[in-house]
């Protein structure tokens, strides 16, 4: 079946193939491909995740902070529509490729909210919100290592942290 597709959709599973694989120069160079895919169609949530991953991955220091802004904009128009763990956590990482503590910071607090949801719908189990604390509160220790963070702010997201999300 997946052979007989043929536009965005082979262009996306070919994409996905590679990102399976962690080959993120291939998916790099389907992003124009990646780009032209409309927000209305089906499969634009992955075609944008798969763009932005291979943005937060670049590890050369002159193109982090520009792929890193680029990856925050993108995530941004996504989770106006349809936030999700996945989309904070993608988040938080091109916080930490741009070098912006804020988004970081604020991104783990949104991901804490919608876990914390999540887990009274049932939709989490208790396990996985364990796991995702102690994340969670790693990703915000790294941060308030990072220059210009603001403390009093990763402060308070620690406390609401350990209201929304005990790690016991």
């Amino acid at each position: 079946m997946a052979a007989a597709l043929r536009g965005p959709p082979a262009d996306l599973l070919v994409a996905t193939q590679h990102a399976a694989r962690g080959e993120w120069l291939e998916v790099a160079r389907a992003d124009q491909r990646l780009a032209e895919i409309p927000w209305t169609d089906a499969w634009y949530p992955e075609a944008l995740e798969l763009r932005i991953n291979w943005r937060t991955r670049v590890n050369n220091p002159e193109q982090m902070r520009r792929f890193g802004d680029e990856s925050i904009s993108m995530i941004d128009r996504m989770i106006i529509m349809n936030p999700t763990l996945t989309l904070y956590g993608m988040r938080a990482r091109a916080g930490f490729a741009s070098q912006r503590p804020g988004i970081v910071v604020e991104s783990v607090f949104n991901y804490a909210r919608l876990a914390s949801h999540m887990a009274r719908a049932g939709a989490v189990t208790a396990e996985a919100m364990r796991h995702d604390a102690m994340q969670l509160r790693q990703v915000l220790s790294d941060a308030e290592k990072m220059p210009g963070v603001d403390a009093a702010r990763a402060a308070e997201v620690r406390a609401e942290l350990d209201t929304l999300m005990p790690i016991s």
